[in-house]
């Protein structure tokens, strides 16, 4: 088939969250003036197919842009229904993909724009960018490259699981809620051998999202899950009837593939690693990196990336929610418990100090953390390891049982020649 081949300034592949968000900043930033716009989706996004929440001041940009498509925000938030927090100075705002769809859709109708529901196969770069579709080439000055990474099976399931839910947006009969506070996470729901919990947003008195979340290696089964979810809905609110259902997972991978940037060829969503590994939070991220780049068009970038610090919190929790999935109930439970709600979301945000960190891991199972620290270096340089293990075992040996040192460093010889083998030059 004849592929026909058009010139944009600006495409982007994809009109998701990321999209979306950055086409607004450029517009904000009056970046999309006289310029040629292709948006390339595979999907015609018209129906709410997802829900964002973040936390933030009511004076800060991201509320104040997207104010008019804010479905609902709670002052105070209930953790585990047990304890209800003020989160002063912030707020914790909802809304709908619909609502975000549709207010980029009438800020591009001021604008040359092109919509096309096609598959990008590749994207190649020379003096252009040029992307090629089943049915067409394009060539642009720059392209935004929102496509989820490539995920392989070689991903180690012990440092990459998945955030999955299904959920329930429910009109109550029977008890109502308290709409002016959400639930984030209520452990008080079976584990099933993994992090699970229900987080509810009430947007009235009588009608509520319910979503039951795991964290872990197995993507969440639909049928268990809803046998959860009406079981906790019942038990803790009545009788209720269901308005829509929703079901997704977002990865909180520490391995995905690196996002090549390149001068006319910009990752951002997933793709940039937008979403925090460890909590699957996203859309805030995203905004960040859209003003960062809207402020540099034209000009050199840098990715976005987090402090290493923080990434290397984010690669503790997660290699214990896969390796010791039954820790992670106490260690939410406990961490909630013993610091304020408020310092949490501020430590989610990566802004907190190095000394408040070191209060709230002390405050935690210290042992587990530990055993992860140990489980990480080992892997990192397991080379060495197995090179300076038998020596360090055999001078411990020498100091604390000398007349069994030399017997037993002859057994380690030996297991080890039988499990490696006997190398064939000594033949």
């Amino acid at each position: 088939m004849k592929t026909h081949h058009t010139t944009y300034d600006i495409v982007f592949s994809g009109f998701g969250a990321s999209s979306c968000i950055l086409i607004n900043q450029l517009h904000k930033n009056k970046e999309l003036d006289n310029k040629r716009i292709l948006i390339l989706d595979p999907l015609e996004k018209k129906t709410n197919d997802k829900t964002f929440c973040f936390w933030a001041n009511p004076e800060d940009d991201i509320v104040l842009d997207y104010q008019q498509v804010l479905t609902h925000s709670w002052s105070k938030v209930n953790i585990d229904t047990s304890k209800t927090s003020e989160i002063t100075p912030f707020k914790y705002h909802h809304l709908n993909s619909e609502g975000l769809y549709q207010l980029t859709k009438n800020i591009l109708k001021g604008y040359d724009v092109t919509f096309s529901n096609e598959i990008i196969e590749r994207i190649d770069e020379n003096t252009l960018a040029t992307l090629w579709t089943k049915e067409n080439r394009y060539t642009a000055q720059l392209v935004f490259d929102s496509r989820p990474p490539k995920t392989t099976k070689n991903l180690s399931k012990k440092q990459n699981i998945w955030q999955s839910f299904v959920g329930y947006k429910v009109q109550m009969n029977g008890t109502p809620f308290d709409e002016s506070a959400c639930t984030l996470m209520d452990f008080n729901v079976d584990q099933q051998g993994a992090t699970q919990f229900v987080y509810v947003l009430p947007f009235s008195n009588r009608e509520a999202l319910i979503e039951l979340t795991r964290f872990g290696k197995e993507i969440i089964d639909q049928e268990s899950a809803e046998k959860v979810l009406k079981s906790y809905i019942s038990q803790n609110y009545g009788e209720f009837s269901i308005k829509e259902v929703e079901k997704g997972k977002i990865p909180m991978f520490m391995d995905l593939p690196k996002s090549v940037q390149t001068q006319r060829i910009i990752p951002i969503g997933t793709r940039a690693h937008m979403v925090k590994p460890s909590t699957g939070y996203a859309f805030k991220n995203m905004y960040r990196h859209a003003q960062q780049l809207s402020a540099n068009v034209g000009q050199s970038r840098t990715q976005v990336k987090s402090p290493r610090r923080f990434q290397f919190y984010d690669r503790l929790l997660i290699l214990i929610l896969a390796v010791w999935p039954k820790m992670g109930k106490p260690i939410f439970s406990r961490l909630f418990a013993s610091k304020p709600l408020i310092y949490i979301l501020r430590f989610l945000d990566e802004k907190t100090g190095l000394r408040e960190d070191v209060s709230m891991f002390s405050k935690l199972q210290i042992g587990v953390f530990l055993r992860a620290v140990v489980y990480l270096f080992v892997e990192k340089n397991k080379p060495y390891v197995l090179l300076f293990f038998p020596v360090i075992l055999f001078f411990c040996l020498e100091l604390c049982m000398p007349e069994y040192s030399q017997n037993i460093m002859y057994l380690l010889i030996f297991i080890g020649l039988f499990l490696v083998g006997i190398p064939k030059t000594t033949l």
